[in-house]
């Protein structure tokens, strides 16, 4: 349904309501221009009959036509009600590690940058009532993006992502990412998993396999979660969402077993000759100090350079091996702003907690003093 028409500045800008009704130019888009799978028709469409709906969220889908009849970009937008505030925010926002539209490639960069600066606001005031604008995960001149939105951003987010750029020898690839001597370790670890058992290596094929893998690598991520004190992530509309998206072939799953148990899980989705991780998990009694998660990540990257995959992305969050890996750090924006009385409060609570959330990750002895008091008060045993 289209909800607004008209034209801005050589475009006709339309806004939809239902994503179905812009499927077919949804797909062409994202199927010739850069876009990561969060972008995607099958992302967003899991994302709102698993979560969105449930949650009573609007779609705003806002398409740009030029006068040859062809979509030049896509912006896939919701509408979220919060303590009776209404929030403009990306579709599928809280699930996305990057958040972004979808340009053709017929637009320049500096075309894109100047039509959207000077015609934003022109695009906002077309979509339905809201009181904040709540943009966020935005990443910045990266993963082949044109930098659109950068003069829009408020605020750093609190985590950036990391990607490196694959070789299709992957024991160059490795040669290049470690000394020789931490080689010469890792094998000797990994001889040592080895010596407890039979250790196989499982790609999942796609079906059903894919989704009791997902299942159980959810299992394992929500006790080690727990143990750390963080509770209501990986819930069962969340696994809905990522079920849903297995369904549509969008997700791959992989295992390391010992004597057939698994003892570590690793969750991506191949999209744009690109993989992109998206979750980790081991097993209750995985031999935590033969870092059997590390194994299992050196042979899905192996798996990804037989692929010939070009770039491994390994998401948002500053962790020791994505640092070790990666050739590149992307930096993610927001742009949180107010566009009436009633959401002021809550656009200053967003930026503030964005604000904290950003210093305290930032620096090593606040990140480790919050971990150690969240996992005192909250955390469990994980068993």
């Amino acid at each position: 349904m289209v909800i607004a028409d008209g034209f801005v500045n050589g475009l006709k800008l339309q806004i939809h309501s239902a994503l179905p009704d812009v499927e077919p130019q949804w797909r062409k888009l994202e199927a010739s221009a850069m876009c990561t799978p969060y972008q995607t028709y099958e992302w967003c469409f899991a994302y709102f009959e698993t979560i969105g709906r449930q949650q009573g969220l609007k779609p705003c889908i806002v398409t740009a036509i030029s006068p040859l009849g062809q979509v030049e970009f896509i912006l896939p937008f919701q509408i979220r009600k919060k303590f009776g505030v209404f929030l403009l925010e990306w579709l599928a926002q809280a699930e996305n590690n990057y958040c972004q539209g979808i340009f053709t490639n017929r637009f320049s960069e500096q075309r894109i940058q100047c039509w959207l600066g000077e015609n934003f606001s022109a695009i906002l005031n077309s979509l339905p009532n809201f009181d904040v604008i709540n943009l966020q995960n935005m990443p910045l001149g990266s993963l082949g993006y044109v930098d659109v939105l950068t003069e829009f951003q408020t605020s750093q987010s609190a985590n950036p992502s990391f990607t490196t750029k694959l070789d299709h020898n992957y024991e160059n690839l490795l040669r290049s990412k470690r000394s020789a001597k931490s080689i010469s370790k890792l094998r000797r670890r990994d001889e040592r998993i080895h010596a407890s058992g039979d250790v196989e290596f499982i790609v999942e094929p796609l079906g059903s396999k894919t989704h009791a893998a997902l299942r159980e690598a959810l299992t394992h991520k929500r006790l080690q979660l727990a143990a750390q004190g963080i509770h209501g992530v990986f819930d069962q509309p969340q696994e809905n969402f990522l079920v849903a998206l297995a369904s549509t072939a969008k997700l791959r799953a992989f295992r390391l077993t010992c004597d057939g148990t698994t003892i570590s899980s690793l969750v991506g989705a191949v999209s744009g000759n690109q993989f992109w991780l998206m979750i980790t998990s081991l097993s209750p009694g995985a031999p935590l100090p033969l870092s059997p998660g590390d194994m299992l990540l050196r042979k899905v990257i192996s798996w990804c350079c037989e692929q010939r995959l070009d770039h491994f992305d390994f998401s948002s969050g500053e962790i020791g091996y994505k640092t070790i890996w990666a050739d590149q750090k992307i930096l993610l924006s927001n742009y949180i702003v107010t566009r009436s009385l009633r959401g002021l409060p809550l656009a200053a609570a967003l930026r503030a907690y964005n604000w904290l959330k950003r210093h305290v990750k930032s620096s090593e002895f606040l990140r480790d003093l919050f971990n150690d008091l969240r996992q005192k008060i909250w955390g469990s045993s994980g068993t």
